[in-house]
């Protein structure tokens, strides 16, 4: 009977043991379950939010490179534009310094022909004719020269000969220019006045000018200083050239006939000077 009892306590230990263990571990399960489902639930809003985060920061620094190449774009394109700005600013500067020194250059010529006008009339058509006139003739002319281009130079030098102040013969004297700058001054077959020759161009200065195929007669340039012109296929007859310097001079395929080199300087590094 003891046996008995005792083995039916043992037998209720062990199920309430059993009923401890099963309630214990039902509650631990509930426990852990209460648990884990917002602990996954926490994990997951992490890894989103993590991911949120990563895409808002890619989403910035494409934003952000996007808005620096735009503004790269945006700067070159202004500096090219400021760049193009000021090409056109300096084309329209140099057009309206262009016109402005033609403008100057034209009224700087009209006005000396109307004055040696003058002085031609009250001289008797001579330049020359006293010492003062001829002074006051010889200033204008050296100085108009000075600041004229080309092509006025050449109206120059003809309106002289054609009123007759660069000729030197019995009947009158010649206009003295001698240091005249006579420079980028192009002769072609249209100036036949050269072909009259009787010209005193002697004593000045010419440069980077050319005689191309024309005929020069009797022209004087004595004591004048010739610096790269070319008298090429041109045909010279009786061109006084004595006590000249002539540098880089071409007369290739020139005819000279009856001219003069009495005492000329050539100075040259062209060895086919006269080929």
């Amino acid at each position: 009977m003891f046996v008995r009892k005792r083995f039916m306590q043992a037998k209720q230990r062990q199920q309430r043991s059993r009923r401890f263990h099963n309630t214990l571990s039902r509650n631990v399960r509930i426990l852990l379950s209460s648990l884990v489902i917002p602990l996954i639930f926490g994990v997951i809003t992490i890894l989103v939010t993590l991911r949120q985060h990563q895409q808002a920061d890619r989403h910035f620094d494409v934003h952000m490179n996007f808005s620096r190449e735009q503004r790269l774009d945006d700067d070159i394109r202004s500096q090219i534009q400021r760049e193009q700005q000021w090409k056109i600013a300096i084309m329209n500067q140099e057009a309206r310094s262009k016109i402005a020194i033609d403008q100057y250059r034209n009224k700087l010529f009209l006005d000396y022909m109307k004055e040696i006008s003058v002085l031609l009339k009250e001289s008797n058509s001579s330049l020359t004719s006293n010492s003062l006139t001829h002074t006051i003739a010889r200033f204008k002319t050296l100085t108009v020269l000075q600041h004229l281009d080309g092509l006025r130079r050449r109206h120059v030098i003809r309106f002289l000969y054609e009123a007759r102040q660069l000729t030197n013969t019995n009947e009158s004297n010649a206009l003295d220019i001698s240091t005249a700058d006579l420079i980028d001054i192009h002769y072609d077959t249209s100036s036949w006045f050269l072909h009259r020759g009787k010209i005193s161009l002697a004593g000045v200065y010419l440069q980077n000018s050319t005689f191309h195929e024309i005929t020069l007669h009797n022209v004087n340039f004595s004591n004048a200083r010739l610096y790269n012109v070319n008298f090429s296929s041109t045909r010279l007859y009786t061109i006084d050239f004595s006590s000249t310097r002539l540098y880089t001079i071409d007369f290739s395929s020139a005819f000279l006939r009856y001219v003069t080199f009495s005492s000329a300087r050539f100075l040259s590094n062209d060895q086919t000077l006269f080929s």
